[in-house]
C-alpha cells in the first residue's frame, strides 16, 4: 500500500543537488507541451525531464551554474 511515507525506521533521505533520479521534497513545476518536457524547481535547481519517458534531459542551478557546483 503505497501512502508517499518512506517504511518505518528509514533513515531520511539527504539533499543532494547533484541527485536527478529522486525528488527528496516537493516542488513547482511547469509543462512545456511543445518540446514534451517538464521542468521542475527543486531545492537550489531547475530539473528538465521527458515527458513521455521521464528521462532526465538537462538540469541547472541558479544564475545557470552546473549541477556538479551546486553545494548541497
Amino acid at each position: 500500500d503505497f501512502d508517499h511515507r518512506p517504511p518505518k525506521g528509514s533513515p531520511p533521505l539527504k539533499e543532494n543537488n547533484q541527485q536527478t533520479d529522486i525528488l527528496v521534497s516537493k516542488g513547482r513545476f511547469n509543462l512545456d507541451e511543445d518540446a514534451r518536457e517538464i521542468y521542475i524547481i527543486n531545492w537550489k535547481r531547475l530539473l528538465v525531464y521527458d515527458m513521455d519517458t521521464g528521462a532526465f534531459k538537462r538540469g541547472w542551478g541558479g544564475h545557470g551554474m552546473p549541477l556538479s557546483e551546486i553545494t548541497n
